[in-house]
């Protein structure tokens, strides 16, 4: 759902902008993902709840990695007694339960080489801040996501009452 959500930014050219590029597309997996399962499953509704805990402890992924870019960036200093960047990431990843070493090795360098995690988790909180406000903005109805604002072709409408406006305006001519 992620990926599926960047492949319409880059095919609309109107693509979300900024670090709501990822927030968007993650903010998907969040909404829809608990609506997909829950209908994928109604037949299995007793492994429900374990699909559910298995999707929140894969979830951990993005804290851990998160948490070890945020700190090596922060850290104060790398000197010959302390360990190196990649085993430092490692032990932070380490306390989140993940003991796997390729595990281990993957999110530390993922840490390490890149802002991928934070981006993840830092446009999700801003986007998420956005969708609310413009929900708040119409009403209850319909659900604001980031396919809703692609349809009203606002991939990245500002946190002002123009856009609010705007999306009203999409919304009414939208319905029937």
């Amino acid at each position: 759902m992620h990926e599926i959500k960047h492949a319409i930014d880059q095919n609309s050219h109107a693509a979300v902008e900024g670090a709501a590029w990822e927030g968007a597309a993650t903010s998907i997996e969040r909404q829809v993902w608990p609506i997909f399962i829950e209908e994928a499953m109604a037949a299995q509704a007793a492994l429900l709840p374990v699909a559910r805990l298995k999707t929140e402890i894969d979830n951990v992924r993005f804290t851990a990695t998160t948490d070890a870019t945020l700190k090596i960036f922060m850290r104060e200093s790398c000197g010959n007694d302390e360990p190196d960047t990649i085993a430092y990431a490692e032990e932070i990843v380490r306390s989140y339960g993940y003991s796997d070493p390729k595990v281990l090795r993957l999110r530390s360098r993922r840490a390490h080489s890149s802002s991928q995690y934070l981006e993840y988790d830092y446009g999700l909180a801003m986007y998420t801040d956005l969708l609310s406000y413009l929900q708040n903005g119409v009403g209850s109805t319909p659900r604001v996501d980031a396919y809703l604002l692609q349809a009203c072709g606002m991939p990245s409408p500002k946190k002002n009452e123009a856009s609010i406006d705007d999306l009203r305006a999409c919304i009414r001519d939208r319905t029937p």
